[in-house]
């Protein structure tokens, strides 16, 4: 590998870790921001006072929103895998980090992304019946 290519390397190492810190970044405002407004959200449904419908439908885009935004950043994370995956190829070695069949499986198992995907689902659903609550008051009245 020459240095053009080992500075390379190292460059789209650091652009990855970058992304995967700001996607955990981004997820903890969003958990943080969601636990507060479906806590106030619920807390106002319990005590039977009318929850603004702005508040609520802000509350599932903003869940849409969390779940493309960690899919593109998911997405972003495999682009940069894949040019450290070329760079190591370029020259033979014993340790290969992003390539080789023990990659292969480690990748093909649950990863942590998928975990978040699923609590951003279980916030958008919960999100939904507070929606669906709170259309449901609307038209009752």
């Amino acid at each position: 590998m020459t240095e053009d290519q080992r500075a390379l390397y190292l460059n789209a190492g650091v652009a990855r870790s970058a992304e995967l810190t700001s996607l955990w970044y981004m997820a903890q405002v969003f958990i943080a921001v969601h636990a507060v407004i479906l806590t106030l959200a619920v807390t106002l449904i319990a005590a039977g006072r009318p929850l603004p419908l702005g508040v609520v439908v802000g509350g599932v885009v903003a869940g849409v929103h969390w779940f493309i935004m960690t899919r593109q950043h998911q997405r972003r994370l495999s682009y940069w895998n894949g040019r450290q995956e070329i760079f190591e190829m370029l020259e033979p070695q014993e340790v290969r980090v992003f390539g080789g069949p023990r990659y292969e499986v480690i990748e093909n198992q649950i990863v942590i992304n998928n975990i978040l995907i699923w609590l951003i689902g279980l916030v958008t659903m919960v999100w939904s019946f507070v929606l669906f609550d709170a259309v449901y008051r609307i038209m009752i009245k």
